[in-house]
């Protein structure tokens, strides 16, 4: 979706750096492009060597200007070198959850108003409340979407993009729930877990 994060990995990309300000459109030496519209770039890897292979990553924003498109090309140039164009898919409505792993197991990055992350006590963190607003963070379409956890609909307080590629959703986290439940962003086809303790 426009205003998503998205991960390009390939070969001589440039080298190493991280945004200083969200208007990054070369970093490394490396600039992207979706559509002919230029891309902000938040991370350059530089070279990374994993088991005897170099390989590079850069992190990039689909910028807003291709709403309405169903495809476009998209194109990495270093140095006035232009990397073939490869085709994705863009289409509305997308918005996926963040992750990180855990002791767990991989958990959706949801916290609580203190912005501490929800999960399971075992892994050191602090399952939410029935009753508890807390807040998903996602990328994407920043839209409303529906939310339940279990089989129960939560109710949606907040829902936008509040950075750049930055998607806040405040939810509350419905009644009678207990231990490990799944979680649907109706934007997402990601099955997400939330821990609620009572």
């Amino acid at each position: 979706s426009p205003g998503a994060w998205f991960t390009i990995f390939g070969q001589n990309l440039g080298s190493a750096g991280q945004w200083s300000n969200s208007n990054a459109l070369t970093l490394g030496g490396a600039a992207v492009s979706v559509c002919g519209s230029p891309a902000v770039i938040s991370y350059n890897s530089g070279p990374l060597v994993t088991n005897g292979t170099t390989s590079w990553q850069l992190n990039a924003l689909t910028p807003d200007g291709v709403a309405g498109q169903t495809s476009c090309p998209v194109v990495a140039t270093v140095n006035s070198l232009t990397s073939e164009a490869v085709k994705v898919n863009i289409g509305p409505g997308v918005m996926e959850l963040f992750g990180f792993a855990s002791t767990a197991g991989w958990l959706p990055i949801v916290t609580h108003s203190d912005y501490s992350l929800v999960g399971p006590a075992t892994a050191g963190l602090t399952p939410a409340r029935p009753g508890e607003t807390v807040i998903a963070w996602g990328t994407g379409d920043c839209a409303i979407p529906a939310v339940a956890v279990g089989s129960a609909g939560a109710s949606v307080a907040f829902s936008g993009r509040v950075s750049p590629g930055l998607c806040q959703i405040n939810f509350v986290v419905p009644n009678g729930l207990t231990g490990a439940n799944p979680l649907t962003i109706s934007s997402s086809t990601v099955p997400y877990t939330l821990w609620v303790a009572p």
